[in-house]
């Protein structure tokens, strides 16, 4: 149980291995240029920073930064170990994910070739933010829920095999030079999807 934030951070290249649940009230951050494993589900409520500078986070949970989580990645690698679909707002409101890449540290997020999901059940207002990072390893990549966002920006890059924007209102938003989002088959507004832009 958290009674502060907690940072994992060190100069050795080992393997950090974290096996149990992260409780508490605290933000969590990982700055080491180690592999960090979260083998677990976590429900601590704070944010998630990754800042790594080389390192990187190794998800075997889709649980693993939590459900009520602000997630940043301004640095090193994320990767979706789990061999499941991951959620950015899974039935909670209001929620931000960045891959943010601008101060030239690198950022990525591989999802591991498992498909991703942007609003679930009543989540609404999430925004994913890729600016100037890298999303790859993304199989189906489904806006879901009303008034979410997905924006590709300052050169951020973005790879899925497919896209679906099914909830009502939601925006897809490539801007800024040297960004670019490829897809390996369609972009798709199914029946669901009014108002989309």
């Amino acid at each position: 149980t958290l009674a502060a934030n907690l940072t994992f951070w060190g100069p050795g290249w080992g393997t950090v291995a974290v096996a149990g649940n992260i409780t508490g009230a605290g933000a969590v951050t990982f700055a080491g240029v180690n592999n960090t494993i979260l083998n677990n589900s976590n429900s601590f409520a704070g944010q998630v920073t990754v800042n790594t500078l080389g390192g990187m986070v190794t998800l075997s949970n889709v649980f693993a930064f939590g459900i009520s989580n602000n997630v940043s990645v301004s640095g090193g690698f994320v990767t979706n170990a789990a061999g499941a679909a991951y959620v950015f707002g899974n039935g909670v409101p209001n929620m931000t994910y960045q891959i943010d890449g601008t101060n030239g540290a690198g950022a990525v997020w591989n999802n591991g070739g498992q498909n991703l999901t942007v609003g679930n059940g009543v989540a609404t207002g999430i925004v994913l933010s890729v600016n100037g990072g890298l999303l790859t390893g993304i199989n189906n990549l489904t806006i879901n829920t009303p008034s979410n966002s997905v924006i590709v920006a300052n050169g951020g890059k973005g790879t899925a095999y497919n896209v679906t924007m099914s909830g009502a209102g939601n925006t897809f938003t490539i801007k800024d030079s040297g960004s670019v989002w490829t897809n390996g088959r369609a972009f798709e507004l199914n029946g669901n999807g009014a108002g989309n832009t």
